[in-house]
């Protein structure tokens, strides 16, 4: 016999989530797995953790550095980004359009300049198309524009010749290429 104050557990079981499906991208009109990219991601991440920890980076002042910020909806890609630039530049991020707008306002505002923006063109909250249009309105800066999907051939060349961006490249990066193009494009 069970008493009033006695309390009866109740066991659910909740089952194990499903891996997500492969995601249809319609600018692209192939089947990739997120699952795998993001697999990808980490490894790499992994790798860079690792070099980071073996090599010896030479003490510069903040003001010496250039900066690059990196703007990204995925944080996997922000903080890979983040683990290969930082031994060379200062590197901001940011993971919306929006914060990157109040990012890029905010440093100038404490007379901080970013010598570069890699831009995600598909964000969660604004295409980067409009987020270049707004930093180039605020006396802007160069911004590559980062993408996994095939963008309008127009759409590109019109953000190339307004100055809103100076190049595109697609996903998945190789990084040491990246790493070099941006020394390129700011000039080091």
């Amino acid at each position: 016999m069970s008493s009033k104050n006695e309390r009866h557990s109740l066991s659910l079981s909740i089952p194990e989530p499903e891996p997500m499906p492969p995601l249809y991208d319609p600018y692209k009109s192939k089947v990739h797995s997120y699952e795998q990219e993001r697999s990808n991601n980490r490894d790499k991440i992994e790798h860079l953790l690792e070099d980071n920890e073996n090599e010896k980076i030479i003490p510069e002042t903040e003001a010496s550095r250039k900066t690059v910020m990196v703007c990204d909806d995925e944080r996997d890609i922000l903080l890979m980004f983040e683990l290969e630039l930082q031994s060379k530049y200062n590197v901001l991020t940011a993971d919306s359009g929006k914060e990157c707008i109040q990012k890029f306002i905010h440093e100038k505002q404490e007379g901080k300049k970013i010598d570069l923006i890699l831009l995600d063109y598909k964000l969660g909250d604004m295409p980067g198309g409009d987020v270049a249009r707004k930093i180039k309105q605020l006396n802007g800066v160069k911004i590559i524009l980062i993408t996994a999907y095939d963008l309008d051939e127009q759409l590109v060349e019109d953000l190339k010749l307004n100055g809103y961006i100076v190049d595109v490249i697609r996903k998945p990066v190789d990084l040491e290429w990246l790493s070099s193009k941006i020394a390129q494009d700011i000039g080091i």
